[in-house]
């Protein structure tokens, strides 16, 4: 009776740990896709340091849940932004999204990066880079 008991529970453990490393390897492996970029483009191609620049995004989002949004304004130096968390509905749709260019950014072309980072399950995130057209920051 007692040995039976120890296979029993042996035999639990070890099937929990099979199914908890099939589980793994699935959050791990799947190939997860909450955001699909379908246009990025710039509504303002000319713009002050101090006002906003504009851009439109057409995109389509598949689930729930918070996305990290990092943006960055590059022209062979990068300027970092902070980033900032957002709850976008699921569906797609156009936007126009603005950001405020800071004063102490150099004159000059300059292409806005972006990454859209998802938390897709415990273990597993997520991040799409997109990338605007040239846009000219002035004085």
């Amino acid at each position: 009776m007692k040995h039976k008991i120890m296979y029993m529970i042996s035999g639990l453990i070890l099937a929990s740990a099979i199914l908890l490393i099939v589980l793994i390897t699935f959050w791990y492996a799947y190939p997860y896709k909450p955001l699909k970029v379908n246009n990025l483009s710039v509504i303002t191609r000319e713009v002050r340091r101090g006002s906003t620049f504009i851009y439109e995004l057409d995109y389509c989002k598949k689930g729930e849940g918070q996305v990290q949004i990092s943006r960055r304004f590059v022209n062979g130096v990068v300027y970092s932004m902070p980033d900032i968390y957002v709850l976008n509905p699921e569906g797609c749709r156009i936007i126009n999204i603005g950001i405020d260019i800071p004063h102490s950014l150099p004159s000059g072309e300059y292409r806005l990066e972006i990454d859209y980072s998802y938390k897709v399950n415990p273990i597993k995130v997520v991040t799409v880079k997109v990338m605007t057209g040239v846009f000219l920051i002035v004085d």
